[in-house]
Protein backbone atom coordinates (compact mmCIF):
# COMPACT_ATOMS: atom_id res chain seq x y z
CA UNK A 1 0.00 0.00 0.00
CA UNK A 2 1.31 3.30 -0.95
CA UNK A 3 1.87 6.26 2.41
CA UNK A 4 3.31 9.63 2.26
CA UNK A 5 5.89 9.87 5.18
CA UNK A 6 4.93 12.14 8.15
CA UNK A 7 7.89 11.83 9.81
CA UNK A 8 11.15 10.19 9.06
CA UNK A 9 12.18 6.93 9.60
CA UNK A 10 15.35 5.61 9.89
CA UNK A 11 17.01 1.61 10.27
CA UNK A 12 17.77 -1.17 7.58
CA UNK A 13 15.69 1.63 4.72
CA UNK A 14 15.34 5.32 5.27
CA UNK A 15 12.00 6.72 4.97
CA UNK A 16 12.12 10.55 4.63
CA UNK A 17 9.18 13.30 5.18
CA UNK A 18 6.83 13.89 2.28
CA UNK A 19 7.69 11.02 0.17
CA UNK A 20 5.95 8.50 -1.10
CA UNK A 21 6.31 4.64 -0.36
CA UNK A 22 5.09 1.77 -1.03
CA UNK A 23 4.95 -0.87 2.28
CA UNK A 24 2.80 -3.71 3.17
CA UNK A 25 -0.80 -3.33 4.48
CA UNK A 26 0.15 -4.36 8.18
CA UNK A 27 2.93 -1.58 8.31
CA UNK A 28 0.71 0.83 6.50
CA UNK A 29 -1.98 0.42 9.25
CA UNK A 30 0.40 0.26 12.17
CA UNK A 31 2.67 3.77 10.73
CA UNK A 32 -1.00 5.46 9.78
CA UNK A 33 -2.46 4.74 13.29
CA UNK A 34 0.94 5.82 15.07
CA UNK A 35 1.15 9.17 13.18
CA UNK A 36 4.17 8.40 11.13
CA UNK A 37 2.38 8.02 7.78
CA UNK A 38 -0.75 8.70 5.70
CA UNK A 39 -2.41 6.89 3.63
CA UNK A 40 -2.12 7.98 -0.49
CA UNK A 41 -5.56 6.45 -1.15
CA UNK A 42 -8.28 6.52 1.61
CA UNK A 43 -10.44 4.03 -0.35
CA UNK A 44 -6.99 1.54 0.00
CA UNK A 45 -6.68 2.21 3.64
CA UNK A 46 -9.87 1.55 4.61
CA UNK A 47 -10.35 -1.93 2.23
CA UNK A 48 -6.40 -3.05 4.99
CA UNK A 49 -8.43 -1.87 8.06
CA UNK A 50 -11.43 -4.11 6.75
CA UNK A 51 -9.33 -6.82 5.88
CA UNK A 52 -7.66 -6.81 8.87
CA UNK A 53 -10.84 -6.95 11.45
CA UNK A 54 -11.58 -10.06 9.14
CA UNK A 55 -8.42 -11.64 9.58
CA UNK A 56 -8.37 -10.83 13.74
CA UNK A 57 -12.12 -12.04 13.91
CA UNK A 58 -10.85 -15.90 12.22
CA UNK A 59 -8.07 -15.75 14.11
CA UNK A 60 -10.13 -15.07 17.42
CA UNK A 61 -12.24 -17.90 16.16
CA UNK A 62 -9.44 -20.44 15.58
CA UNK A 63 -8.16 -19.75 19.26
CA UNK A 64 -11.99 -20.43 20.93
CA UNK A 65 -12.00 -23.50 19.03
CA UNK A 66 -8.63 -24.79 19.74
CA UNK A 67 -9.34 -23.53 23.63
CA UNK A 68 -12.70 -25.30 23.05
CA UNK A 69 -10.98 -28.61 21.79
CA UNK A 70 -8.26 -28.53 24.92
CA UNK A 71 -11.36 -28.05 27.28
CA UNK A 72 -12.87 -30.97 26.16
CA UNK A 73 -10.04 -32.75 25.93
CA UNK A 74 -8.95 -31.94 29.69
CA UNK A 75 -12.44 -32.80 30.69
CA UNK A 76 -12.64 -36.27 29.00
CA UNK A 77 -8.89 -36.73 30.82
CA UNK A 78 -10.38 -35.88 34.28
CA UNK A 79 -13.20 -37.97 33.55
CA UNK A 80 -10.75 -41.41 32.74
CA UNK A 81 -8.65 -40.66 36.01
CA UNK A 82 -11.34 -40.14 38.08
CA UNK A 83 -12.85 -43.68 36.01
CA UNK A 84 -9.71 -45.12 37.03
CA UNK A 85 -9.73 -44.30 40.90
CA UNK A 86 -12.83 -45.63 40.89
CA UNK A 87 -12.51 -48.58 39.48
CA UNK A 88 -9.23 -48.73 42.25
CA UNK A 89 -10.79 -48.68 45.21
CA UNK A 90 -14.13 -50.82 44.22
CA UNK A 91 -11.50 -53.65 43.09
CA UNK A 92 -9.43 -53.20 46.78
CA UNK A 93 -13.03 -52.67 48.63
CA UNK A 94 -14.98 -55.28 46.83
CA UNK A 95 -12.41 -57.93 45.43
CA UNK A 96 -14.47 -60.82 47.00
CA UNK A 97 -17.96 -59.63 46.04
CA UNK A 98 -18.05 -59.13 42.16
CA UNK A 99 -22.41 -58.49 42.07
CA UNK A 100 -21.64 -55.49 44.06
CA UNK A 101 -18.32 -54.36 42.09
CA UNK A 102 -20.62 -54.58 38.64
CA UNK A 103 -23.59 -53.10 40.38
CA UNK A 104 -21.27 -50.09 41.35
CA UNK A 105 -20.08 -50.03 37.75
CA UNK A 106 -23.40 -49.55 36.38
CA UNK A 107 -24.36 -47.04 38.53
CA UNK A 108 -21.24 -44.86 37.66
CA UNK A 109 -21.40 -44.98 33.75
CA UNK A 110 -24.82 -43.57 33.85
CA UNK A 111 -24.25 -41.19 35.90
CA UNK A 112 -21.12 -40.44 33.80
CA UNK A 113 -22.94 -40.68 30.70
CA UNK A 114 -25.85 -38.17 31.76
CA UNK A 115 -23.24 -35.67 32.95
CA UNK A 116 -20.42 -35.77 30.38
CA UNK A 117 -22.75 -34.11 27.15
CA UNK A 118 -23.22 -31.26 29.61
CA UNK A 119 -19.55 -30.48 29.46
CA UNK A 120 -19.51 -31.24 25.93
CA UNK A 121 -22.19 -28.85 25.20
CA UNK A 122 -20.09 -26.31 27.03
CA UNK A 123 -17.55 -26.57 24.59
CA UNK A 124 -19.53 -26.48 21.74
CA UNK A 125 -21.23 -23.32 22.83
CA UNK A 126 -17.92 -21.70 23.12
CA UNK A 127 -17.35 -22.75 19.72
CA UNK A 128 -21.00 -20.95 18.80
CA UNK A 129 -20.02 -18.16 20.74
CA UNK A 130 -17.07 -17.71 18.76
CA UNK A 131 -18.20 -18.44 15.23
CA UNK A 132 -21.15 -16.14 16.47
CA UNK A 133 -18.40 -13.17 17.13
CA UNK A 134 -16.73 -14.09 14.25
CA UNK A 135 -19.32 -13.62 11.69
CA UNK A 136 -20.67 -10.31 13.03
CA UNK A 137 -17.04 -9.11 13.12
CA UNK A 138 -17.11 -10.08 9.35
CA UNK A 139 -20.56 -8.46 8.81
CA UNK A 140 -19.43 -5.38 10.44
CA UNK A 141 -16.02 -5.02 8.09
CA UNK A 142 -18.10 -6.11 5.37
CA UNK A 143 -20.56 -3.34 5.76
CA UNK A 144 -17.65 -0.49 6.53
CA UNK A 145 -16.31 -1.58 3.71
CA UNK A 146 -19.02 -1.16 1.65
CA UNK A 147 -20.35 2.09 3.14
CA UNK A 148 -17.02 3.32 2.71
CA UNK A 149 -17.12 2.35 -1.33
CA UNK A 150 -20.55 4.01 -0.81
CA UNK A 151 -18.97 7.30 0.32
CA UNK A 152 -15.77 7.69 -2.27
CA UNK A 153 -17.87 6.74 -4.97
CA UNK A 154 -20.28 9.52 -4.01
CA UNK A 155 -17.71 11.91 -3.48
CA UNK A 156 -15.99 11.44 -6.97
CA UNK A 157 -19.17 11.61 -8.71
CA UNK A 158 -19.98 15.35 -7.10
CA UNK A 159 -16.30 15.74 -7.42
CA UNK A 160 -16.78 15.19 -11.58
CA UNK A 161 -20.10 17.02 -11.65
CA UNK A 162 -18.57 20.16 -10.19
CA UNK A 163 -16.03 19.84 -12.30
CA UNK A 164 -18.31 19.32 -15.52
CA UNK A 165 -20.19 22.38 -14.38
CA UNK A 166 -17.01 24.64 -13.78
CA UNK A 167 -15.92 23.63 -17.15
CA UNK A 168 -19.43 24.29 -18.74
CA UNK A 169 -19.14 27.47 -17.25
CA UNK A 170 -15.67 28.25 -18.40
CA UNK A 171 -16.96 27.48 -22.24
CA UNK A 172 -20.15 29.47 -22.25
CA UNK A 173 -18.08 32.81 -20.48
CA UNK A 174 -15.16 32.16 -23.10
CA UNK A 175 -18.15 32.15 -26.14
CA UNK A 176 -19.80 34.40 -25.13
CA UNK A 177 -16.06 37.01 -24.30
CA UNK A 178 -15.06 35.46 -28.26
CA UNK A 179 -18.86 36.22 -29.47
CA UNK A 180 -17.97 39.82 -27.83
CA UNK A 181 -14.84 40.63 -29.21
CA UNK A 182 -16.41 39.66 -32.96
CA UNK A 183 -19.22 41.78 -32.14
CA UNK A 184 -16.85 44.43 -31.44
CA UNK A 185 -14.79 44.33 -34.40
CA UNK A 186 -18.01 43.50 -37.11
CA UNK A 187 -18.66 47.46 -35.45
CA UNK A 188 -15.40 48.76 -36.19
CA UNK A 189 -15.49 47.49 -40.22
CA UNK A 190 -18.79 49.55 -40.56
CA UNK A 191 -18.38 52.58 -38.54
CA UNK A 192 -17.42 55.38 -40.77
CA UNK A 193 -15.43 57.26 -37.80
CA UNK A 194 -13.02 54.17 -38.00
CA UNK A 195 -11.97 54.88 -41.16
Amino acid sequence: MKVIMIESLSGDDIYEIGKEYNISESDAIRWVAAGIAKPKNKDDYERAIAKAEIIKAEQEEKQAQIIAIEKKEELINEADTLLENILAIVATLNSNDPEFKDRFLEDFHEKWIDTFPEDDAEAKAAKEKADAEAKAAKEKADAEAKAAKEKADAEAKAAKEKADAEAKDAKEKADAEAKAAVGVQDENKTDPATK
